[in-house]
Parts: C-alpha cells; sequence; structure tokens
C-alpha cells in the first residue's frame, strides 16, 4: 500500500508533466498550419499527403497526454503514449542537430525549436526520463507493497 507521501509526490509530477504537455499542446492547436510547416521544415516526411495526417495527429496525442496525466488515472497509457511522442521529438531532434529552420516560426520551442540546439536534445531528453522514473517508481511501489 502506498503511503500518503508517495501518491501527492507521483501525483504533482504527474500533473508538472502535464502541464508542460499542456503548454505545448495549446501553443499548437492555437496554430496547427505553423505546426504543420515547422514539421515541413524538418524534412522528415517526403510525402505532403503524410504529413497532413501526421501533423494534426501528434497535436491530438500531445493534447491527449496531458488531459491523462493531468487526470493522474491512466499512468500507464500515458506512460507510453508519452514514450511514443518523446521519442518522435527526439528523433526530430536528432535528425536536425545544429540546423535552422527557414519557414519554422520558433513558437514551438519545446519540440520543433527554430534552431535546433543540444539543449533542445537534453531538455527533451530529461522529460523522457522523467516520465520513465515517475512511472517506474508507481509501478515499483504498486507492485511492492
Amino acid at each position: 500500500m502506498l503511503g500518503v507521501n508517495e501518491v501527492l509526490l507521483i501525483k504533482i509530477s504527474y500533473v508538472v508533466l502535464g502541464l508542460l504537455f499542456l503548454n505545448s499542446a495549446r501553443k499548437k492547436v492555437k496554430k496547427p498550419y505553423l505546426h504543420f510547416i515547422a514539421l515541413k521544415d524538418y524534412k522528415m516526411f517526403s510525402q505532403l499527403s503524410i504529413l497532413n495526417i501526421v501533423s494534426p495527429l501528434l497535436i491530438a496525442a500531445e493534447l491527449l497526454l496531458a488531459l491523462l496525466l493531468l487526470v493522474t488515472i491512466y499512468s500507464t497509457l500515458a506512460f507510453l503514449l508519452g514514450i511514443i511522442l518523446q521519442v518522435f521529438n527526439l528523433v526530430l531532434i536528432v535528425g536536425n542537430l545544429n540546423t535552422e529552420s527557414n519557414n519554422n516560426c520558433g513558437c514551438f520551442e519545446m519540440n520543433m525549436p527554430k534552431k535546433v540546439t543540444t539543449k533542445h536534445l537534453a531538455i527533451n531528453m530529461s522529460i523522457l526520463v522523467f516520465l520513465i522514473v515517475i512511472y517506474c517508481f508507481e509501478y515499483r511501489i504498486n507492485n511492492w507493497m
């Protein structure tokens, strides 16, 4: 059985991550076309038809992740979705490290900055590690007691 302090720490950690993803998703929901253009600038998808599908799906997935983290009930689903999104973001960042996009507005600093640096790589790696640590901590305590 989890103690009150451990549960509170886990819930607060999920909410902090949820707010981080909610802020990022909010920017993308406000400017979906600019998100599309920024994603296009990263040159991960060669066909626009695929990009037309992927761009809104990424926005929806990030918004869903934020809501799941804020609700703090479906931690396994949030964990899996968070891993998928963060690995995708890391692939984008690593593939464009030390490059500057021409058409990127710079509106999505966390995941798709105008100029990609090792700072952005470190931030996204930290988010991924934080997500893994929180989930593992919750999983271990729930299955240990």
